[in-house]
């Protein structure tokens, strides 16, 4: 399978560890052009990857799955060479940290706004399309919400996950704003 692997090399050889980009959902290689040239320029090897089905990678999105992504990671790092300092935005750094779980090799690891190890689920309390109401079971969590919060808007601030079978609809329909 063809991937797209954009590629920036510095002038002189600087001994540096290759950087290879991994990107997020909704997007390719192509948004890393401007840092690729940035790091080329201070001496480092710049890489970036579009996962399969994105940018000019082939592959179809609907049918790739998350291993399918994590594998592109290892053929992108097995090709630079060198172990690679990877750097993952949202889902690409939830990419990067699975490649490594599985026991990739990299120089280091940075993570930006990404996506938790965990996932999104936990985050998406109350905006799943089988709740009653998106807009009623979002008021539980927003500013302008019950003056007395449910337990599940003290869980979500707290921190906390909450038992999937907790209806938000009920508790804010128990509670709803004075």
């Amino acid at each position: 399978m063809k991937q797209e692997i954009l590629r920036s090399l510095p002038k002189d050889e600087a001994g540096l560890p290759p950087v290879l980009f991994v990107h997020g959902a909704y997007s390719g290689a192509w948004i890393w052009e401007h840092f690729l040239g940035l790091f080329a320029d201070r001496g480092y090897p710049a890489y970036a990857l579009s996962l399969r089905g994105h940018g000019a990678s082939e592959g179809d999105l609907a049918s790739a799955s998350f291993a399918d992504y994590v594998d592109d990671v290892e053929t992108a790092a097995g090709a630079i060479g060198a172990e690679p300092v990877l750097v993952g935005h949202s889902m690409g750094g939830l990419v990067v940290q699975h490649y490594l779980a599985r026991g990739g090799r990299a120089a280091a690891l940075v993570a930006l706004a990404s996506t938790p190890p965990s996932g999104l689920r936990s985050s998406a309390l109350c905006l799943r399309p089988t709740c009653c109401s998106s807009f009623r079971c979002y008021r539980v969590l927003a500013p302008n919400g019950p003056r007395r919060p449910s337990s599940a808007g003290r869980s979500f601030r707290a921190g906390r996950r909450l038992n999937p079978g907790i209806d938000c609809c009920k508790r804010y329909n128990a509670n709803p704003p004075a």
